[in-house]
């Protein structure tokens, strides 16, 4: 996930964007939620959607690191 070929992909830095500002007006957006029977969500809810969702990037990474140290020795 973390390199240089990542940060400079401008099609992936557009398709993030593009996703998430469909999820938000999905969540969001009155004729949005009733089509996708979703409902807003607080600022705390936001705030834990947003760690658990980025929690299985983080330990993927650590797991990517662990496995290259162990192939190391």
């Amino acid at each position: 996930m973390f390199s240089l070929q990542t940060l400079t992909n401008q099609a992936i830095w557009i398709s993030l964007v593009a996703v998430i500002v469909l999820h938000v007006a999905v969540v969001n957006v009155g004729f949005l939620q009733d089509l996708f029977d979703t409902t807003s969500l607080t600022a705390t809810e936001w705030l834990y959607a947003v760690v658990v969702a980025s929690s299985v990037l983080v330990v993927e990474e650590i797991r990517k690191a662990v496995v290259r140290a162990v192939w190391r020795f």
